[in-house]
């Protein structure tokens, strides 16, 4: 599987798990608690339950102003959504299965290949319903000592509806796994600082 494959998905199960979950949390939630049990619906309603299980993608502390929305397992990925309070900024960290995850290096590598319109047709490539629509910006933010590439886009998701931020991966060599990054909000009101603010209280080794 190619990297951009692996990030098409992360960020197409994102888009379309993020719509479910905004506008049909009962069916989704009534379907996985009968599959796995009531630790599913514990990563949407119990804070412990929640942190617990975002932890577990990589350790972190909670900033204040910052809330955990949920945190799941979901086709063998792991997914949390954390939410700035004051303007519903989302950030979401997402662990692929072993054999998607992606180094630092070949995200890294595939983000300063070609122009940023090759780029956009090797992230949409076979992501038919959700999709980035525009490359705004490729770049690395160093956090406690970290490299994070990332690329910022407007993304859109399959009810047409657009939203401003960032893809990124985090590498932690200690641990031994990678996980993507996404960071976004209502198109044009994207706040670096937030995303930023949040990712200087991860624990990556």
């Amino acid at each position: 599987m190619k990297t951009w494959q692996k990030v098409a998905i992360g960020v197409g199960i994102f888009l379309v798990v993020s719509c479910i979950i905004i506008t049909a949390i009962g069916g989704i939630g009534a379907y996985y608690t009968y599959k796995n049990g009531k630790g599913f619906i514990e990563g949407f309603t119990s804070p412990e339950a929640k942190l617990k299980k975002a932890k577990e993608i990589c350790d972190f502390t909670l900033p204040a102003g910052y809330d955990i929305t949920f945190a799941m397992d979901l086709m063998g990925m792991k997914m949390a959504m954390i939410n700035y309070t004051s303007t519903q900024q989302m950030i979401i960290l997402m662990e692929l299965p072993r054999e998607s995850q992606i180094s630092n290096k070949e995200f890294k590598s595939e983000l300063e290949k070609g122009s940023k319109e090759e780029l956009l047709k090797k992230i949409n490539n076979g992501n038919s319903n959700s999709k980035v629509k525009e490359i705004k910006e490729i770049g690395s933010l160093t956090i406690n000592g970290h490299t994070i590439p990332y690329c910022k886009a407007v993304f859109e998701n399959n009810n047409g509806k657009l939203s401003d931020g960032i893809i990124a991966n985090c590498e932690c060599t200690e641990g031994g796994k990678n996980f993507l990054i996404m960071s976004m909000t209502e198109d044009g009101k994207y706040d670096e600082n937030i995303t930023d603010n949040f990712l200087k209280n991860l624990k990556c080794h």
